[in-house]
């Protein structure tokens, strides 16, 4: 499954260069396929990078970088700059404030899983839809949910939404996705002593439930 994910960009990079190679290509086009090379590059290095953080996952090399997050404000500076990644498809993104939590957790990688469900929802949810993001405290846990609007996941992907590679079966139509997002997600999650699910919202959507536990304030 693997080298399936790396053959693909792989291909695509040979064609076009093999385009970009062509001695009657006009400078114009030229430039067009080298952009579209440079993005199948950044493509590639993400599926690199996303097996080598798994990978390390599952061997139990990775090192978290813990420290003290006071949750809504990790929040509010994701939900600022994401807003120029929904504006293309000019969804609205709102974000709900709720108590006053604190969690100790690796900033850099609760920002991977913030970024992670944002990429999966801009694909799934349709113009001028919506992402919600919400959160509640219940006895020792910051319950965070992260909804969007859209379809929802079929019935047959769901149990296994988290597996490495199983999400990218729904994603082939969209043209997008390794598939691997959403098993980093799970895998940051449990690391952090944590919870995540995904379930189809009865609102038509999908919400990916996170349960962390509450750490005190410094």
């Amino acid at each position: 499954m693997a080298s399936h994910q790396l053959r693909t960009p792989l291909t695509i990079l040979r064609s076009q260069l093999e385009n970009a190679l062509r001695p009657d290509l006009s400078s114009q086009s030229l430039r067009r396929a080298l952009s579209e090379t440079y993005d199948e590059v950044l493509n590639l290095t993400r599926v690199v990078d996303e097996l080598l953080n798994l990978s390390r996952m599952q061997a139990g090399t990775f090192k978290l970088d813990l420290t003290d997050i006071n949750f809504y404000d990790l929040l509010r500076e994701f939900h600022r700059e994401s807003q120029i990644l929904t504006r293309e498809k000019k969804i609205s993104m709102v974000l709900r404030k709720g108590p006053a939590v604190c969690i100790r957790a690796d900033p850099g990688q609760m920002r991977h899983i913030l970024f992670n469900l944002l990429d999966n929802a801009i694909k799934f949810t349709p113009p001028k839809g919506r992402i919600r993001l919400s959160y509640t405290a219940e006895e020792h846990e910051v319950v965070f949910k992260f909804f969007n609007s859209g379809k929802g996941i079929s019935s047959e992907i769901l149990p296994n939404i988290f597996d490495p590679f199983r999400s990218a079966q729904s994603e082939s139509s969209t043209g997008g996705g390794t598939g691997l997002g959403l098993a980093l997600v799970k895998w940051i999650v449990e690391s952090h002593r944590g919870s995540v699910e995904a379930r189809n919202d009865s609102r038509e959507g999908t919400a990916f439930v996170i349960r962390l536990p509450i750490h005190p304030a410094s």
